[in-house]
């Protein structure tokens, strides 16, 4: 009688990591975005997308760590906006795929992305970038070094 009890808690022990264990197995969740200004950005993407007739940016993991660490290296050291410069790797790290990048400085560690997307918007190429229909998947971070903050999103077909 103890034997059937025991097996019977072992067995149903097994089956409870199994299927913790096929949970944890399952499709990753992107990360939510760097910080709050990067939510807010994305959310501002999507909307504007949206008002276009078109559909909302997926955030994609590998782009967000992509955009995250351009994004810090920007910031490292950084004391003004003076000194911006594309992701050297954008063709490597998306390759056979239409890719495109912006990137933006505000002074300060603003919570509301408002200010890098006005800068985008106000001009054609980033805004076109903002708009290409052709990209359905976006990376988007931030990094504050408490003078500047950079802003880089990342777009992908």
């Amino acid at each position: 009688m103890r034997t059937r009890r025991t097996r019977r808690i072992v067995l149903v022990g097994l089956a409870l990591c199994a299927l913790v264990l096929v949970t944890a197995c399952g499709p990753d969740a992107p990360p939510p975005p760097s910080s709050p200004a990067a939510a807010d950005i994305l959310a501002r993407h999507n909307y504007l997308r949206g008002l276009n007739g078109m559909g909302g940016l997926s955030v994609d993991g590998a782009m967000q760590a992509n955009a995250q660490f351009h994004a810090d290296r920007l910031a490292a050291g950084a004391t003004g906006c003076g000194s911006l410069w594309h992701s050297p790797e954008l063709a490597s790290w998306y390759p056979g795929v239409l890719a495109g990048e912006n990137i933006s400085c505000v002074t300060g560690c603003p919570t509301s992305g408002e200010q890098p997307f006005n800068l985008w918007m106000s001009s054609p190429p980033h805004k076109a970038n903002i708009l290409r229909p052709e990209f359905t998947d976006v990376g988007i971070a931030t990094s504050c070094n408490g003078a500047v903050m950079m802003v880089v999103a990342q777009y992908r077909s």
